[in-house]
């Protein structure tokens, strides 16, 4: 376990590949416009006070100390934990941060590391190269810096101060990296992912939902989805969402390196998961029960029998619900091990 934690962390934590073309292109529509009266604002000595100021600013658990409590990170894969250092000092460099105050900043990024608590056991050494510290003072105005770069490309297409159709159609046009990364067509939304690329288009095809692929397109916080539980059956709907599912998960897949299936195998294993699953409800006794025993495991209430991986292996079991009420898409992932005990947990409105 303490392998797979930290394999994932120092994959998270490590930089990539910086594309020197792109980079530069980025910094050259910054402007500089740090003074060389903030720079000596910035660059004088710390008084005692403002190091008392602060420390009083920190968290209990980013303050120094044997006091200090553990920190729980959540939320992983965001926007803080890539961003990449190098990016950082080119921008401070390029506002016009004087060198001495730059080389403090990547001093305090550049010292951090990472252990983690398992069974109470502090596990794991993980050494950084990218990413920002949630919570820690600093990192806010870290981040803002970041944000200079992509809010200076917006504006460095118009010469009238105002963010038109035309300036946007040349920032989109630009920024390739923003392409869906299956077929490159159009901008990576949640709309694109699940409905209009060829990835997945290749597996709608195969069913006959009534989908409007136009409106799909301008899709805004999952609400043509909300449509379309008020057009299916609910036998319809727990299909459909098993479609996404299956296109959501297999595109990830090839994100990371696996090989990619047609969409009529996708669209087989969708209904055979259905299928499998209506059997399960209808026939629970039919589902044979766990051989590890069941005093050890912590099964659920009603539905379908949980069963154990293996004896050193996980289980990630996942869930959809729309409440129609509230016109809120939640999904949920619980991760197991052969005794049933929680690993780790996360639900969140889509």
């Amino acid at each position: 376990m303490t392998t797979i934690i930290t394999s994932y962390f120092q994959e998270l934590f490590t930089a990539s590949t910086i594309d020197a073309s792109s980079l530069n292109h980025t910094i050259d529509t910054i402007p500089t416009t740090v003074t060389a009266a903030m720079n000596l604002q910035l660059t004088k000595p710390f008084t005692p006070d403002e190091i008392y100021q602060a420390l009083k600013t920190m968290s209990p658990d980013k303050s120094p100390g044997r006091k200090s409590s553990p920190a729980l990170k959540l939320d992983m894969s965001k926007a803080f934990d890539r961003v990449e250092w190098s990016y950082i000092e080119a921008v401070m460099a390029k506002l016009g941060f004087d060198a001495r105050w730059i080389s403090l900043i990547m001093k305090c990024l550049s010292s951090t590391s990472f252990s983690f608590s398992l069974n109470s056991d502090i596990v794991g050494n993980v050494i950084p190269s990218r990413g920002l510290r949630q919570r820690n003072p600093l990192s806010p105005y870290l981040f803002l810096i970041c944000s200079e770069g992509v809010d200076r490309l917006i504006w460095h297409y118009t010469t009238a101060g105002v963010y038109t159709v035309k300036s946007g159609f040349h920032l989109a046009t630009d920024l390739e990296d923003a392409a869906c990364s299956l077929c490159s067509q159009a901008w990576e939304s949640i709309g694109h992912d699940l409905f209009q690329c060829s990835h997945a288009k290749y597996v709608w095809r195969h069913f006959n939902f009534p989908i409007d692929f136009n409106k799909t397109r301008n899709m805004v916080g999952g609400d043509y989805i909300f449509h379309l539980a008020t057009l299916l059956s609910q036998q319809e709907l727990e299909l459909f969402f098993v479609i996404i599912w299956v296109i959501w998960t297999d595109r990830n897949k090839i994100n990371h390196g696996e090989s990619r299936r047609d969409g009529l195998a996708l669209a087989n294993y969708a209904t055979n998961y259905m299928g499998n699953y209506q059997k399960a409800k209808n026939h629970p006794t039919a589902v044979s029960e766990p051989t590890v025993p069941t005093s050890t495991i912590t099964l659920p209430l009603e539905g379908i029998p949980w069963k154990p991986p293996d004896m050193l292996g996980l289980k990630l079991n996942v869930d959809a619900a729309v409440n129609p009420i509230s016109k809120v898409l939640g999904v949920g992932a619980i991760v197991r091990n052969h005794n049933g005990e929680v690993i780790a947990a996360i639900s969140k409105p889509v």
